[in-house]
């Protein structure tokens, strides 16, 4: 961000400074495209999708921003509640990998290039199955597991109290384990 805070660029962009709003939406979009990526179980397509439509309804409902939390906890609620929506939108047709975007996920500094395909097509396997985990357990993984995110953070996120996203936390461990066990053969 420029020498402006985030207070105050928001200030900008609820008075309608387009600009500032930018800047806002780019300080944040690489965290929320992450947790967006990780709810859509590795689907670039979704997640843009999401982000979009996420984007656009913060950009509308800018005016609604209080600042009791930090805008990019605003903007995170509404990613969230876009993720959501999407899901319900799609019904049961479980979200597909597009090969080409699971093939650009291999990890860079692999020996060989079979270890490369290797890793790619076990990560957009694992990423399957947490996109299988209910949306709580799902985001309470991402977030943690995947994002790195801290406790204290997730938690003000979901609106959990500590114990509670423990308590989440391991019963999305436990579910995703026992998918992974009856799945085993992915990983043979």
């Amino acid at each position: 961000m420029t020498g402006l805070n985030e207070k105050e660029l928001a200030r900008q962009a609820m008075n309608g400074d387009i600009a500032a709003f930018e800047e806002l939406i780019t300080a944040e979009k690489p965290r929320l495209y992450s947790f967006a990526l990780g709810m859509a179980g590795g689907n670039h397509a979704d997640a843009a999708d999401v982000l979009q439509e996420a984007f656009v309804k913060a950009f509308v409902n800018i005016k609604r921003f209080r600042g009791d939390s930090s805008f990019g906890t605003w903007l995170w609620r509404i990613v969230r509640n876009e993720f959501i929506n999407y899901r319900k939108a799609l019904g049961t047709k479980a979200l597909q990998h597009d090969d080409e975007e699971v093939a650009g996920l291999a990890e860079t500094g692999r020996t060989t290039a079979v270890d490369e395909l290797i890793f790619a097509e076990r990560r957009a396997k694992l990423l399957e199955i947490v996109a299988m985990l209910p949306p709580k357990y799902r985001e309470a993984l991402v977030m943690i597991d995947i994002r790195e995110e801290t406790y204290e953070k997730t938690a003000e996120l979901l609106d959990l109290s500590m114990s509670a996203l423990k308590t989440r936390l391991m019963r999305a461990r436990e579910k995703l384990s026992e998918l992974i066990r009856k799945r085993r053969s992915y990983f043979l």
